[in-house]
């Protein structure tokens, strides 16, 4: 933020940017709001407690009779509240007539962009943004938006809220941009209406203001707030304070980015006595910026509050502004420019005199005897208290008759410089004779005088005042106005019946000045009468005067109330209670003077009040119920040494003593404050000084008598000595008085080991947690070292441990409270400069091992000590596990691993972390630590030491202690891997702990496919059995029975190869040595096998059966088999073993059933019609004899592809048919599928549903529905398969009926046959049962068959794919078979299109010659396209080959430097002679021919030698021989 705000402008100003400055904040310029206190700061004059009726022609005390110096009110500009946030609306607070606008001016400091569509951007400089910003209900939302363009000599761009250039004050009275009125915001438009939408528009302010300054003038009593933009202060939070710099220009700014806030009386002085200031937090809602829709400034929470940026000390003295007396309640009020330290006021600097010179009537200067009893204001009013101990004021009753203070114009002051102070330590200005300050508001004495005792001498007649009554009134009273006849002596007091009175109607008073003390004297019959009464003289309590209402009127007037039987004696008027710490004390202020002398202290006794309430001040006493207990009776006080010197005293000062000031502090009800201190007198307490001594009117503890004025205790209590003993595990800490014990914060206390322990220093420390204060309120605070705090202490080595030079002790603020009501804190010690204890005692016991603890589950054994040990004094070879408290000959664990560790730290709980290898045993031994009682443990002395080095106690063998808790292993246990073999059919699974074999359930074991729950799974039956029943074993090996092995092989992607095989398991399939159970792995969970192991065996074909009824051959095979790529001719069935002399039917296609899961190695095909009808013609399956098998090479395959075990038929070498193991007879009847007549041919087709033989012709009938024809006489002919036949209807045969020859055609002919269908006439079927049958063992007759429809050919192949292989004819229906797809042939591509009677031709994808590459591969109807393949040219090399679909690749050999080893080997010999040329260069990097480089160098070194071509050679000429001209 800047280093100081602006001042804020004067009204009408210009705002324009300024330097800041660079003092502190100033009050604002003339004209502006000053910075002076406002009326609504100055403190009220009026008594803290009105009368009731204000004696008549006193002056009123009201705001109007304010001192002519009081200070002024705040300026009228200053709001006088804050308006309420609307943060949904627009504010509504513009004045009638105004243009809120502003004219951007900062053109220096705006930035211009222009893009390429003629928009200018300007970015507005931070002046002129804020200065928008602090404008009310400008720019807020696009209805308040306007922009306004002036051109000439006073151009400029003004933003505006309204469109009215006419608006009064208005700078738009030119003509703006193509328009009368001003251009809206795009996206907003005058009165709020819409406009156009488009690129930019209007985007409100969102971001929330932020406070980044804030100064304190402790002189003015100003806060400023600095802001990073204009707030508005209208919507101020605080509307207590008092806000300037709120108008910045015009009355249209509400918004400002400084604001100045006037503390008033009660938070300036809050903030001074506290010496605040310097850090300033800050809640969301205390201000919000001018947008339309406010934005809350950004809080500033406490503990980052912000530091302040400068700071004006307070310099400025208080000045006394007014002041008040009130002589009815005995009340003097004092009003300061500011608040003041009452503790540093100075009554005696105070004078009342009549005038304002004091020469011209006296006056009377104030005594330390008045008090202040009240801080209003924050202490810029104190009020004064004169009745209290009654001298100031009984002194200005008197001075009343001098014409001081007698009324409001005979009131002055005067103050001497000095007498009081500000919370700086600003001394007030003197107020001096001859400038007296006159009072603002008088109340005389409008109070009724009251008797507050009296003596009565009448048995020393040597005495002085003997046969005197003297009465003692609390204010002076007129002699001559007592009535002696309102007098009257008794005997007895309130509640008892008066047996002797006497009215002193007979006395007389002779004195005439105004006084306290007024005499009577007793007539001689009064005198008598008192002396010679039985009662009156009987001792203590036996005299009591009755005076009558007006028996007396004080010096202004004022009626004497009457009193019923008061006692003879002083009488205790007022009780002052102080606490304050070295100032305990008791004052009693009596009715008249006392002998000091006579002061017993045990006459007092203090009770506590009802509770021990909260002291309120002014509470009445005798609404307090009494308190309980007996009280406390002071025992060591003594009267002060200023009141014991006086031999006589009215006010007697008691100097608590320390025993006294002990009890009270203790007692947790008693003395805590005004309304908890109640005080009983006995008469012994002391004497009045009578000739004959009176002693002191009693009070009871019935009264309730509440002290008048208590002082609290202010001091904190002080460290006097600091104990600690390590080896009773105590700390002792002894304080100058009582703690309260409910306030020990024991958990606030530190130990460390050294003085300076900073945060992030190293060292050694504990902050108590569970140590304990068991004690009453005391001096001496014994904390019993709880159990989690010894171990801390203990075990940190080097904490409290070698005396000490190794203890000190610090505390938090707060740890430490005395008896106060208000609670005095005993300060914080900090870590940093700790407190060396007083004393130390070391730890000198030996640890005992008092419980331990085993975990089974994490391998963990648990040693608590009674204290800390070292964890590296631990020896694992000390200790023992056994099964019993005596070893004797039961399971044990010798002792643990030498290598066994630990990884706790020095303390009481001591974790071993087990091997493996031990717990292992311990597991194994099946009678040791299974539970608790069978888990002991022995330890060898010295297996530990203490913190001290003292020895651990040794447990012994037959003393072994038992395990205190025992957890049994309960962690599941965990597969880590596990391996499965397909060709052994094995599971071998790998678990983390011992398994017990014997609880083992295989069926509770899934295998998956993966975790992602597709469904391909199988669960393990009980055909699977566990191979081992050894119960010590991390290892389950499990073999898979046939049935398992079999699913698992059945389910395509199931256990194919590793990546497909995980294994889930149930919870129970197998348990741990302690019984639990393996957790579930579900599905998705399921683990990966860690290794695979494929089959390598071929499947075998155990038997097969066939079944003739249904025309099923099944074969079971020793394992799962594939239903793929079967080759059915490689199946043969036969009626003999060798096929040398046997009937045999290769399998056609067929229909497969297969079995699944456990039944999936069993396949089952239903043999083609025309493989059954060929297996029944040629007498296959009519017994066992004659089912036989051979099965070829490749038939079948299982899931691996592993085929099928040949079967090589019989008569073969190494050859043995399979015969079948069982046969199933035909037990079905034949029957007729259908039949057709061929009428040109005169045939009849009959067309069987097996192979059959005619039994009887005859049985075969043609008719039309009303006659029929048998077929006896007919030839028959059966089909090569037996399963159809021809019956010729053009036969001859001799009737012997018609005795001749007769044709059946002409019977035909007469049946309609030669019609055809469709001609209206039905030719039927029907056969006669048992006509024909089949040829099984046991043959199968025909059935009936009636009226059977004659069937018509099928001549068309339904449905596309297909052609026609065979046309129909009259007796065979169409052949069809499916068009080939020639890419299913392989390399084939379509030369003709399937249709017709023809399927589709396929020819084979031509091959691309030598020289030539396939450019286009063969594909549906096109064939290979070859290209000629690229011949590389000179200066280059093949990079890629012609071959493999693509055309050969070359690459330039043209280049200087190789960049593969295969171009340097392929263009090394071709590229020579271009290298040579090209790739040379001379000493400069010119490309010359290799061939000239040395050339080209020499001209190079003979430019720049000496040798120029420019100038003569100057070198001398040498003798000798040139080249080539030596021969020698």
């Amino acid at each position: 933020g800047p280093s100081a705000a602006p001042s804020p402008l004067p009204p009408g100003g210009t705002a324009r940017p300024t330097a800041p400055p660079t003092g502190p904040p100033s009050p604002a310029p003339s004209g502006g709001p000053t910075l002076a206190p406002s009326a609504t700061m100055e403190p009220s004059l009026e008594p803290t407690e009105a009368p009731t009726a204000e004696p008549t022609g006193a002056p009123s005390l009201g705001p109007s009779d304010g001192p002519s110096g009081a200070p002024s009110s705040s300026p009228s500009s200053s709001p006088t509240s804050s308006p309420s946030v609307s943060p949904t609306s627009s504010p509504t607070l513009t004045p009638p007539g105004t243009f809120p606008h502003h004219t951007l001016t900062s053109w220096n400091q705006s930035t211009f962009t222009v893009n390429s569509s003629s928009t200018v951007t300007v970015t507005l400089s931070t002046y002129d943004l804020h200065a928008v910003k602090s404008i009310g209900y400008l720019c807020t939302h696009p209805g308040d938006t306007y922009l306004g363009l002036s051109t000439g000599s006073s151009s400029g761009v003004t933003l505006a809220r309204t469109d009215d250039p006419g608006s009064v004050g208005s700078p738009l009275g030119v003509v703006p941009i193509g328009r009368d009125s001003p251009l809206p915001v795009r996206g907003g438009g005058g009165g709020g209406g819409g406009g156009g939408g488009g690129p930019g528009g209007f985007v409100p302010d969102s971001t929330p203001p932020r406070l980044v300054a804030f100064d304190v003038d402790h002189d003015l009593g100003v806060l400023r707030l600095v802001f990073d933009e204009p707030v508005n202060v209208k919507r101020e939070a605080s509307p207590a304070s008092v806000l300037y710099g709120k108008e910045m220009e015009g009355n249209h700014r509400v918004g400002a980015e400084v604001i100045d806030v006037k503390l008033d009386g009660s938070d300036l002085g809050y903030v001074n006595s506290r010496g605040l200031g310097g850090y300033l937090v800050l809640d969301s809602f205390a201000f919000s910026d001018m947008a339309f829709v406010p934005n809350a400034v950004e809080e500033i929470p406490d503990g980052a509050a912000l530091p302040v940026r400068s700071v004006v000390p307070d310099g400025t003295g208080p000045v006394v502004t007014g002041w008040g007396l009130d002589l009815s309640l005995g009340t003097l009020s004092l009003n300061f420019s500011e608040p003041v330290d009452q503790g540093t006021l100075r009554v005696s600097g105070l004078a009342v005199q009549g005038s304002r010179r004091r020469g011209d009537t006296g006056g009377y200067n104030l005594t330390e005897d008045t008090i202040v009893v009240g801080v209003e204001r924050g202490g810029a009013r104190l009020v004064l208290d004169l009745a209290m101990f009654r001298t100031d004021l009984n002194a200005l009753k008197v001075s009343m008759g001098v014409g001081v203070a007698s009324d409001l114009a005979s009131s002055f002051l005067t103050v001497e410089g000095g007498a009081v102070e500000d919370f700086s330590g600003n001394g007030c200005e003197g107020i001096g004779d001859g400038t007296a300050l006159k009072a603002e508001g008088y109340r005389g004495d409008g109070e009724d005088p009251n008797l507050l005792s009296f003596d009565l001498e009448t048995g020393d007649e040597e005495a002085e005042d003997y046969g005197v009554l003297t009465l003692h009134f609390d204010e002076p009273v007129d002699p001559q106005s007592v009535s002696v006849g309102g007098l009257t002596l008794g005997d007895s007091g309130l509640g008892a019946a008066e047996v002797d009175t006497l009215n002193l109607a007979r006395s007389t008073v002779s004195a005439t000045t105004p006084s306290f003390d007024v005499e009577v004297t007793l007539g001689a019959e009064d005198l008598a009468h008192v002396r010679g009464s039985a009662t009156m003289q009987q001792g203590r309590g036996t005299t009591f005067l009755t005076v009558g209402q007006g028996a007396a009127r004080d010096v202004s007037g004022n009626e004497l109330g009457g009193v019923d039987r008061l006692m003879l004696g002083p009488v205790l008027l007022r009780v002052t209670f102080s606490m304050v710490t070295g100032e305990e004390s008791v004052a009693l202020v009596f009715s008249e003077l006392v002998d000091t002398g006579s002061f017993d202290a045990s006459g007092v006794t203090l009770h506590g009040g009802a509770g021990g309430g909260g002291d309120d001040g002014e509470g009445d006493a005798g609404e307090d119920a009494p308190g309980e207990g007996e009280g406390y009776t002071l025992r060591d006080s003594e009267l002060s040494a200023a009141t014991a010197g006086q031999p006589k005293a009215s006010v007697l000062t008691v100097e608590l003593g320390e025993l006294d000031v002990r009890a009270i502090k203790e007692d947790g009800a008693l003395g805590k404050s005004r309304s908890s201190t109640v005080i009983v007198l006995e008469d012994h307490l002391l004497l009045d000084t009578s000739a004959t001594p009176n002693p002191v009117v009693p009070i009871g503890r019935g009264e309730n008598r509440v002290v008048d004025q208590y002082k609290a205790d202010g001091t904190p209590p002080r460290l006097l000595d600091v104990r600690v003993d390590m080896d009773k595990n105590l700390i002792r800490i002894e304080f100058d008085e009582p703690i309260e014990a409910g306030s020990v914060g024991v958990t606030q206390m530190t130990l460390q080991s050294g003085a300076a322990l900073a945060d992030n220093a190293p060292g050694l420390s504990h902050t108590l947690v569970d140590s304990v204060y068991a004690g009453g309120n005391n001096r001496t605070i014994v904390l019993e070292i709880g159990r989690e705090d010894e171990i801390e202490i203990k075990a940190k080595f080097g904490l409290c441990d070698r005396g000490r030079s190794t203890c000190f002790f610090s505390c938090r603020a707060d740890t430490f409270q005395d008896t106060a009501l208000v609670k005095n804190s005993f300060a914080s010690i900090s870590s940093t400069s700790a407190y060396q204890i007083d004393e130390f005692v070391a730890d000198t016991t030996a640890p005992i091992l008092e419980n331990f603890d085993i975990d089974l589950n994490t391998n963990k054994m648990t040693l608590e000590f009674d204290e800390p040990v070292k964890v590296n004094s631990f020896k694992p070879w000390g200790f023992r596990i056994q099964s019993k408290r005596s070893k004797g000959s039961h399971s044990n664990l010798p002792n643990l691993s030498n290598t066994t560790a630990t990884a706790s730290a020095n303390g009481t709980n001591i974790v071993i972390d087990l091997l493996l290898s031990d717990v292992e045993t311990i597991i194994l031994e099946t009678t040791l630590a299974i539970d608790r009682v069978t888990t002991f443990i022995v330890m060898d002395a010295g297996s530990f030491v203490d913190m001290e080095d003292n020895d651990v106690v040794a447990i012994v063998d037959g003393a072994a202690k038992a395990a205190r808790s025992y957890t049994p292993d309960s962690i599941p246990p965990v597969c880590l891997g596990y391996e499965i073999d397909m060709n052994a059919g094995t599971v071998k699974l790998e678990y983390s702990e011992y398994v017990s074999i014997r609880a083992t359930d295989v069926t509770m074991l899934s295998f998956v496919n993966d975790t992602m729950n597709t469904g391909l799974a199988h669960t393990l039956g009980e055909s699977s059995l566990l191979k081992q029943t050894v119960n010590n074993t991390k290892t389950v090996e499990i073999e898979l029975g046939k049935a398992d092995l079999n699913s698992l092989k059945d389910i395509e992607g199931l256990a194919i190869e590793k990546n497909n095989t995980y294994l889930s398991f149930a919870v129970g399939f197998v348990s741990d040595m302690s019984g639990n159970n393996n957790e579930e792995v579900p599905l998705t969970s399921a683990l990966l096998a860690s290794k695979y192991y494929v089959d390598v065996t071929p499947p075998v074909l155990t038997y097969f059966t066939m079944n003739m009824d249904l025309g099923i051959l099944t074969m079971y095979f020793s394992e799962t088999m594939s239903i793929h790529n079967i080759v059915y001719g490689d199946i043969r069935l036969m009626n003999k073993k060798k096929a040398v002399n046997a009937e045999t039917v290769k399998l056609t296609s067929n229909v497969l059933t297969t079995g699944s899961t456990s039944q999936s190695h069993i396949l089952s095909l239903q043999l083609a019609p025309s493989d059954f009808v060929e297996v029944k013609g040629k007498g296959i399956g009519q017994g066992l004899n004659s089912t036989w098998l051979t099965l070829g090479p490749a038939a079948i395959y299982d899931m691996v592809g592993l085929p099928a075990v040949e079967i090589v038929e019989s008569g073969i070498t190494g050859g043995a048919s399979m015969r079948a193991q069982d046969v199933t007879f035909d037990m079905t009847a034949p029957g007729v599928e259908k039949f057709r007549i061929d009428r040109l041919a005169k045939e009849l087709y009959l067309f069987f549903s097996e192979p059959i033989v005619v039994v009887t012709q005859k049985g075969f009938l043609l008719g039309n529905g009303t006659a029929s024809v048998n077929l006896g006489n007919c030839s028959v002919v059966l089909g090569a398969d037996s399963t159809d036949a021809t019956f010729n209807l053009a036969s001859t045969f001799y009737s012997g009926v018609l005795n001749r020859t007769v044709d059946m055609w002409d019977l035909m002919v007469q049946l309609g046959v030669e019609k055809g269908p469709g001609t209206g006439v039905d030719i039927v079927l029907s056969v006669v049962q048992s006509s024909f049958r089949d040829l099984a063992p046991v043959p199968n007759s025909a059935g009936v068959l009636s009226d059977k429809a004659e069937d018509s050919s099928v001549c068309t192949c339904e449905g596309a794919g297909a052609y026609v292989k065979e046309v129909c004819t009259s007796r065979n229906d169409v052949v069809c078979e499916p068009c080939t797809a020639c890419g299913d042939l392989g390399a084939y591509y379509e030369l003709a299109s399937c249709v017709g009677t023809y399927d589709t031709q396929c020819v084979a994808c031509g091959t691309c010659q030598h020289l030539y590459y396939p450019s286009s591969e063969c594909s549906g109807s096109l064939d290979t396209v070859c290209s000629l393949c690229v011949e590389c040219a000179e200066h280059e090399y093949e990079t890629s080959p012609c071959s493999a679909g693509q055309n050969r690749i070359c690459a330039s050999c043209q280049v200087c430097t190789y960049l593969s080893a295969g171009q340097e080997v392929a263009c090394n010999a071709m590229s020579q002679s271009w290298r040579k040329k090209n790739c040379c260069f001379d000493s400069e990097g010119t490309q010359v021919a290799c061939a000239k480089v040395d050339f080209a160098n020499l001209g190079l070194q003979a430019r720049n030698g000496r040798h120029h071509w420019a100038f003569p050679d100057t070198t001398p000429k040498v003798e000798g021989y040139g080249i080539h001209e030596w021969t020698g």
